[in-house]
């Protein structure tokens, strides 16, 4: 899953348009070091990356400039979702709404967590705002129920943040399909909760249950959903 060839890509198609640079030296599982820090990434790496077992994941061995911070959050929050009526209609307090905007204002991201989001905003911006207006109606969801303090809060709206970054590792041929998918193209979009979960795990600022709700989030109550 770390240096998957799908993912890579991605990785490899922003560095493209943006400077990605290696932030430390990038080893093979064997102990044979791959990059020195400072490489900056380009297609011409590919087969040196994808071709081996890494020791630590590509990500957390790659730097990016400018990547998604909190403050991005809440500006891509008003502008992508709040500027929908449907979305800001939702929200009929003042009061909520402007607590909603403190918690992206506020909302903890680690390196990696932001790393992935950045890859995701350039490269899948349709998902990247799908999951923007996910977060948003979660986060509006249990603002209006009681007993939940501000951590609790915190963990709905990165469930919702995080619930389709698992998308990153399908094929995108497979998203852009246009007509029925075949049961290998099926196969792929049914393991993106589960690729998901895995990464939300990676997360160490995040508990269990945020996983849980990223795993979870093809389910249905009558149980004709997925992955189980």
């Amino acid at each position: 899953m770390h240096n998957d060839s799908n993912y890579l890509h991605r990785i490899l198609a922003f560095s493209e348009k943006q400077n990605v640079r290696t932030s430390r030296p990038v080893h093979g599982s064997n102990g044979i070091k791959l990059l020195d820090p400072g490489v900056h990434l380009s297609a011409a790496l590919y087969d040196k990356l994808v071709l081996h077992k890494l020791a630590v994941p590509i990500d957390e061995c790659l730097a990016l400039e400018n990547p998604v911070s909190a403050d991005l959050l809440e500006a891509d929050l008003n502008r992508l979702v709040l500027t929908q009526h449907d979305f800001r209609f939702f929200c009929q307090s003042q009061d909520v709404l402007s607590s909603v905007q403190l918690h992206f204002k506020t909302f903890p991201l680690s390196p990696l967590a932001a790393f992935k989001l950045t890859i995701m905003r350039q490269q899948l911006p349709e998902a990247y705002q799908h999951s923007l207006e996910v977060a948003y109606c979660v986060l509006v969801l249990v603002m209006n129920l009681k007993g939940l303090n501000d951590q609790q809060q915190q963990y709905a709206l990165a469930a919702g943040l995080f619930h389709d970054i698992g998308l990153l590792h399908v094929d995108p041929d497979v998203l852009q399909h246009d007509g029925p998918l075949g049961e290998r193209q099926r196969q792929q979009i049914y393991a993106h909760p589960l690729t998901g979960h895995l990464i939300v795990g990676r997360l160490q600022e995040w508990p269990a249950p945020v996983g849980r709700a990223v795993l979870e989030h093809h389910e249905r109550l009558d149980a004709s959903g997925y992955r189980r």
